[in-house]
Protein backbone atom coordinates (compact mmCIF):
# COMPACT_ATOMS: atom_id res chain seq x y z
CA UNK A 1 0.00 0.00 0.00
CA UNK A 2 2.74 2.37 0.28
CA UNK A 3 3.60 1.93 -3.17
CA UNK A 4 0.04 3.50 -4.59
CA UNK A 5 -0.06 7.22 -5.54
CA UNK A 6 -3.19 7.54 -3.48
CA UNK A 7 -2.11 9.70 0.14
CA UNK A 8 -5.05 7.79 1.65
CA UNK A 9 -3.97 4.23 1.20
CA UNK A 10 -0.04 5.27 1.95
CA UNK A 11 -1.46 7.33 5.03
CA UNK A 12 -3.81 3.62 5.92
CA UNK A 13 -0.49 1.39 5.47
CA UNK A 14 1.89 3.89 7.30
CA UNK A 15 -0.75 3.63 10.36
CA UNK A 16 -1.08 0.50 10.38
CA UNK A 17 3.20 0.15 10.68
CA UNK A 18 2.83 2.41 13.69
CA UNK A 19 -0.03 0.43 15.62
CA UNK A 20 1.66 -3.02 14.76
CA UNK A 21 5.37 -1.96 14.89
CA UNK A 22 6.23 1.32 17.30
CA UNK A 23 6.49 -0.81 20.39
CA UNK A 24 9.41 -2.81 19.59
CA UNK A 25 11.43 0.07 18.68
CA UNK A 26 10.24 1.99 21.23
CA UNK A 27 11.34 -0.82 23.53
CA UNK A 28 14.86 -1.30 21.83
CA UNK A 29 15.21 2.79 22.12
CA UNK A 30 14.10 2.85 26.20
CA UNK A 31 16.63 -0.20 27.00
CA UNK A 32 19.48 1.71 25.06
CA UNK A 33 19.03 5.24 26.71
CA UNK A 34 16.60 7.24 24.80
CA UNK A 35 13.23 8.37 25.93
CA UNK A 36 9.84 8.49 24.02
CA UNK A 37 10.53 11.23 22.12
CA UNK A 38 13.78 9.16 20.92
CA UNK A 39 11.85 6.77 20.09
CA UNK A 40 9.09 8.73 18.31
CA UNK A 41 11.61 10.61 16.20
CA UNK A 42 13.48 6.77 15.16
CA UNK A 43 10.23 5.39 14.04
CA UNK A 44 9.34 8.54 11.77
CA UNK A 45 12.96 8.66 10.36
CA UNK A 46 12.45 4.83 9.84
CA UNK A 47 9.33 5.23 8.07
CA UNK A 48 10.77 7.55 5.87
CA UNK A 49 13.83 5.36 5.33
CA UNK A 50 11.37 2.66 4.60
CA UNK A 51 8.73 4.81 2.20
CA UNK A 52 11.88 5.91 -0.01
CA UNK A 53 13.46 2.41 -0.01
CA UNK A 54 9.42 0.37 -1.06
CA UNK A 55 9.26 3.38 -3.50
CA UNK A 56 11.98 1.73 -5.34
CA UNK A 57 11.39 -0.34 -8.63
CA UNK A 58 14.06 -3.10 -7.36
CA UNK A 59 12.97 -3.16 -3.50
CA UNK A 60 12.30 -6.74 -2.31
CA UNK A 61 11.40 -7.48 1.17
CA UNK A 62 12.90 -10.72 1.88
CA UNK A 63 11.95 -10.88 5.56
CA UNK A 64 9.42 -10.10 7.50
CA UNK A 65 7.78 -6.55 7.57
CA UNK A 66 8.42 -6.51 11.64
CA UNK A 67 11.69 -7.74 10.74
CA UNK A 68 13.11 -4.79 8.13
CA UNK A 69 11.11 -2.15 10.27
CA UNK A 70 12.88 -3.00 13.51
CA UNK A 71 16.43 -2.90 11.78
CA UNK A 72 16.10 0.22 9.91
CA UNK A 73 15.20 2.07 12.96
CA UNK A 74 17.41 -0.05 15.26
CA UNK A 75 20.45 1.09 13.24
CA UNK A 76 19.13 4.67 13.07
CA UNK A 77 19.22 4.72 16.79
CA UNK A 78 22.85 3.42 17.38
CA UNK A 79 24.12 5.54 14.56
CA UNK A 80 22.37 8.71 16.14
CA UNK A 81 23.92 7.63 19.58
CA UNK A 82 27.57 7.24 17.45
CA UNK A 83 26.75 10.79 16.34
CA UNK A 84 26.59 11.72 19.81
CA UNK A 85 29.48 10.39 21.20
CA UNK A 86 27.16 8.43 23.78
CA UNK A 87 29.13 4.95 24.71
CA UNK A 88 26.56 2.25 24.87
CA UNK A 89 25.94 -1.14 25.77
CA UNK A 90 23.26 -2.15 23.49
CA UNK A 91 20.70 -4.04 24.79
CA UNK A 92 18.88 -6.10 22.14
CA UNK A 93 16.69 -8.70 22.18
CA UNK A 94 16.05 -9.57 19.11
CA UNK A 95 19.62 -10.17 18.24
CA UNK A 96 19.45 -13.26 16.34
CA UNK A 97 17.18 -12.12 13.43
CA UNK A 98 18.50 -12.78 10.36
CA UNK A 99 18.18 -10.63 7.41
CA UNK A 100 19.68 -11.21 4.40
CA UNK A 101 22.29 -9.45 2.30
CA UNK A 102 20.32 -7.80 -0.31
CA UNK A 103 18.09 -6.56 2.77
CA UNK A 104 20.85 -5.36 4.69
CA UNK A 105 21.60 -3.39 1.39
CA UNK A 106 18.77 -1.72 1.24
CA UNK A 107 18.77 -1.01 4.77
CA UNK A 108 22.34 0.25 4.49
CA UNK A 109 21.01 2.51 1.33
CA UNK A 110 18.62 3.73 3.49
CA UNK A 111 20.89 4.65 6.23
CA UNK A 112 23.21 6.87 3.55
CA UNK A 113 19.85 8.48 1.94
CA UNK A 114 19.30 9.36 5.47
CA UNK A 115 22.19 10.75 6.30
CA UNK A 116 22.21 12.69 2.95
CA UNK A 117 18.82 14.21 3.34
CA UNK A 118 20.14 15.76 7.14
CA UNK A 119 22.89 17.19 4.99
CA UNK A 120 20.42 18.69 1.70
CA UNK A 121 18.80 19.85 4.80
CA UNK A 122 21.15 21.97 6.20
CA UNK A 123 21.59 23.87 2.63
CA UNK A 124 20.12 27.34 1.34
CA UNK A 125 16.89 26.86 -0.37
CA UNK A 126 17.38 27.06 -3.64
CA UNK A 127 19.36 24.20 -3.73
CA UNK A 128 17.34 22.29 -1.18
CA UNK A 129 14.56 22.42 -3.39
CA UNK A 130 16.39 21.99 -6.34
CA UNK A 131 17.84 18.21 -5.33
CA UNK A 132 14.86 17.01 -3.86
CA UNK A 133 12.90 17.49 -6.94
CA UNK A 134 15.66 16.49 -8.97
CA UNK A 135 16.53 13.35 -6.89
CA UNK A 136 13.83 12.18 -4.72
CA UNK A 137 10.76 13.62 -6.93
CA UNK A 138 12.66 12.71 -10.54
CA UNK A 139 12.04 15.87 -12.53
CA UNK A 140 13.46 17.01 -15.33
CA UNK A 141 15.57 20.12 -15.18
CA UNK A 142 13.43 21.46 -17.88
CA UNK A 143 10.25 21.13 -15.16
CA UNK A 144 12.32 22.28 -12.20
CA UNK A 145 13.42 25.61 -14.16
CA UNK A 146 9.47 25.84 -14.73
CA UNK A 147 8.43 25.42 -10.61
CA UNK A 148 11.54 27.45 -9.38
CA UNK A 149 11.05 30.54 -12.18
CA UNK A 150 14.68 29.73 -13.53
CA UNK A 151 15.32 31.16 -16.28
CA UNK A 152 16.36 27.95 -19.00
CA UNK A 153 17.00 24.50 -18.69
CA UNK A 154 20.92 25.20 -18.70
CA UNK A 155 20.57 28.00 -15.82
CA UNK A 156 18.74 25.05 -13.77
CA UNK A 157 21.66 22.68 -14.58
CA UNK A 158 23.98 24.95 -13.83
CA UNK A 159 22.82 25.47 -10.35
CA UNK A 160 22.01 22.14 -9.39
CA UNK A 161 26.22 21.31 -10.22
CA UNK A 162 26.73 23.79 -7.63
CA UNK A 163 24.39 22.68 -4.93
CA UNK A 164 25.97 18.71 -6.15
CA UNK A 165 29.38 20.87 -5.47
CA UNK A 166 28.56 21.79 -2.03
CA UNK A 167 27.12 18.95 -0.71
CA UNK A 168 29.67 16.97 -2.20
CA UNK A 169 31.81 19.66 0.36
CA UNK A 170 29.67 19.29 3.18
CA UNK A 171 29.68 15.70 3.22
CA UNK A 172 33.55 15.31 3.24
CA UNK A 173 33.44 17.67 6.56
CA UNK A 174 30.55 15.61 8.24
CA UNK A 175 31.96 13.30 10.67
CA UNK A 176 28.69 11.31 10.73
CA UNK A 177 29.25 11.22 6.78
CA UNK A 178 32.29 9.83 7.25
CA UNK A 179 32.22 7.98 9.18
CA UNK A 180 29.13 5.71 7.99
CA UNK A 181 31.15 5.72 4.64
CA UNK A 182 34.42 4.28 5.96
CA UNK A 183 32.84 1.22 7.70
Amino acid sequence: MLKADLPMQQDRALRAMYRQHFEVVQSFVHKNQGNDQDAEDIFQDGLVVIYNNIREDDFLLQSSLKTYVYSICRNIWLNRLRKLSREVEVTDEHENIEIPDDQMKAIVKGERSEIIVQLIQKMGTECRQILQFFYFERLRMKRISELMGISSEQVAKNKKSRCMKKLRTMAEEDTVFKDFFSR
